[in-house]
C-alpha cells in the first residue's frame, strides 16, 4: 500500500513539474518577445529623436531654450457663426392627404391582389 501512495505522490509530483516547465518555457518566450520589442522601440525613439533634431535645426532659437514667437501675416479669428432659421410651420400630414385624391377602397383591393 505504501508503494502505491509513493508512486501517486511520483506521479503528482511528475506533473506538476511538468506544469511548471510548460509555464517556464512560456515565460522565456514572452521575455524574448518582449526584448525584441524593446529593440524595435529603441530604433524608433532614436529615428525620432533624430527627426526632431532635425526640425529644430530648421528653427530659429531665442536666447533661452523657447523657441521664437510666431508671427502670422493675416489675423486668425473664428468663422462667423452661421444663423439658423427654424423650417416653417408645417401642418404635417395634411398637406399629404388634403392634396391626394380620394379612392375607392375597392378600387384598391381589385388592383393589389396579385401575390408577388
Amino acid at each position: 500500500m505504501a508503494e502505491g501512495s509513493l508512486i501517486g505522490k511520483l506521479d503528482s509530483a511528475l506533473n506538476h513539474l511538468r506544469v511548471v516547465e510548460r509555464e517556464r518555457n512560456e515565460a522565456v518566450a514572452r521575455a524574448a518577445a518582449l526584448e525584441q520589442e524593446i529593440k524595435e522601440l529603441r530604433g524608433l525613439i532614436s529615428v525620432a529623436e533624430s527627426k526632431a533634431e532635425e526640425i529644430l535645426k530648421g528653427m530659429p532659437m531665442g536666447a533661452g531654450s523657447r523657441p521664437a514667437e510666431v508671427s502670422y501675416s493675416q489675423p486668425v479669428s473664428a468663422p462667423p457663426p452661421v444663423e439658423v432659421k427654424p423650417p416653417a410651420p408645417s401642418t404635417g400630414f395634411q398637406d399629404f392627404s388634403d392634396k391626394a385624391p380620394l379612392q375607392n377602397p375597392a378600387e384598391t383591393r381589385r388592383r393589389y391582389t396579385q401575390v408577388f
